[in-house]
């Protein structure tokens, strides 16, 4: 719609009118920023105007304060967001130096550390490690000075110049460096490892090679001149390497930062296993010093645990029994793959939960072939909970009920009485003989206690009156 219109009367001579349109584009609100205030150039957001964002106290803007609205009505970058000050805010960079290891202990990296290293040429005079606490770099600044000679560091193996005194050198890898004099290729150096001042040797004057290079040959290595001078000292760094993990049978492997030539420190290993199949140890391991944090697993096959009793008296899983008898549990492992000695390679055991401590009832275990067999002898009521046995992913469970067992000395003349002798479910019916009534309960059951529920039954005759 911009450009220039004119007036035309068709049929008239005179003077017309030329005008001149411009249309401007307008741009959608971009919104208000939490934490923070906006201020606008033009409030009609026209293009060419501005929207500038300001943080509250406390907060950092992250990304661009000032945005345009361009001519095709859309702005020049997205709002910024006002976050929380934190370790970001302030971040000590010496000069001359370098930031080489940062760390932080949440995602909002209130709390951390940082290391730094000075480049080659310069010299550190401070601590170059520095902590945060609570958004706030604690110490002080780390400083690099100007050392009195302007000095080359070449890492030969990789073909570069060393941009900093601080070299991080993988575990079994090898080491080749050259040092020179920038103003004096002629001179000769070598290098000398400290505290122990011995001399590093290379294939050529001014060199140090390490091949295979281990946890051993970390240190400070010092380049020298002939009249041992140290014109620059370097921090050898050894990333461990952790031992190679087996092929997962059955299963597989996904490693985060591994790299051909083996897992080293940081490395994390995830394991998963094929349909069928489950992992016996941890789902994922770390590198770190030089060995695995975690368990590493294997796939096994899934399994059925059966749990069976002697005696076979049972009821949804719970087990009866009197005190003073004897209580056998058997565990076995069922699969549909053949697994020679299940109960070793599922770490197979039984666990008791009851209401006093394992230690403090007696049972005998024994192991076969297929599983474990536990045998409870003597059971007292201390026996009673639940008995677990299983495997860490698989478990089957049956609670064991040990009671008192009520004497049963009851004699009812003109009567008859029915025992039921179950563990657990003791009980005595009673009735009368013809023309005998009952008096008391014509049913009792034994309590936890020891005891007969009710009242002990008689049976009286009953009186006839003739007509």
């Amino acid at each position: 719609m911009s450009g220039n219109y004119s007036c035309v009367v068709y049929g008239y001579s005179g003077k017309y009118v030329n005008v001149s349109l411009h249309v401007y584009a307008r741009c959608p609100d971009p919104g208000l920023v939490e934490n923070g205030e906006r201020s606008l150039s033009h409030e009609n957001m026209k293009s060419g105007s501005f929207a500038m964002y300001t943080c509250n106290s406390g907060y950092n803007i992250d990304g661009s304060s000032t945005i345009g609205c361009r001519a095709d009505g859309t702005w020049s970058a997205p709002i910024p967001r006002c976050i929380k000050d934190n370790c970001e805010k302030n971040l000590p960079l010496p000069f001359h130096g370098v930031i080489i290891e940062k760390a932080y202990e949440s995602p909002e990296n209130m709390t951390g550390y940082l290391i730094t290293s000075c480049k080659i040429g310069y010299i550190n005079n401070t601590d170059t490690r520095m902590e945060c606490r609570n958004s706030e770099w604690v110490g002080q600044t780390p400083e690099c000075f100007k050392g009195n000679y302007d000095v080359e560091i070449e890492d030969i193996r990789k073909g570069v110049l060393l941009e900093h005194a601080t070299l991080t050198i993988r575990e079994s890898h090898t080491l080749h460096l050259s040092c020179r004099l920038e103003n004096d290729l002629n001179e000769i150096t070598e290098f000398r490892k400290y505290p122990e001042n011995e001399v590093v040797d290379g294939p050529q004057i001014g060199e140090m090679l390490i091949g295979n290079v281990s946890v051993n040959d970390e240190g400070v290595y010092s380049c020298l001149n002939q009249e041992e001078d140290v014109l620059q000292s370097l921090n050898v760094k050894v990333i461990r390497r952790c031992p190679d993990l087996k092929y997962l049978h059955r299963g597989h492997m996904i490693a985060h930062g591994h790299t051909a030539m083996g897992y080293y420190e940081g490395v994390r290993v995830y394991f998963g296993c094929e349909d069928g199949y489950s992992l016996s140890g941890d789902h994922m391991c770390i590198c770190k010093d030089g060995s695995w944090v975690g368990v590493i697993p294997i796939c096994l096959p899934d399994i059925e645990v059966i749990v069976e009793s002697d005696p076979l008296t049972s009821v949804d899983e719970v087990l009866f029994q009197y005190e003073g008898g004897e209580i056998i549990l058997t565990c076995t492992i069922q699969s549909k793959y053949e697994i020679a000695d299940l109960r070793r390679k599922y770490n197979l055991k039984w666990t008791f939960i009851g209401v006093v401590e394992t230690e403090k009832i007696f049972f005998q275990q024994a192991m076969f072939k297929e599983g474990l067999r536990l045998r409870l002898p003597k059971v007292t009521v201390d026996h009673s909970g639940f008995y677990i046995c299983g495997t860490a992913n698989t478990q089957k469970s049956i609670y064991v009920n040990v009671s008192k067992r009520c004497i049963d000395d009851h004699v009812l003349p003109n009567g008859l009485k029915t025992l039921n002798d179950e563990p657990g479910r003791q009980s005595i019916n009673f009735s009368c003989n013809p023309l005998f009534s009952l008096s008391g309960s014509s049913h009792r059951e034994c309590l936890p206690t020891g005891e007969w529920s009710g009242v002990r039954p008689t049976c009286t005759g009953m009186r006839l009156e003739l007509a």
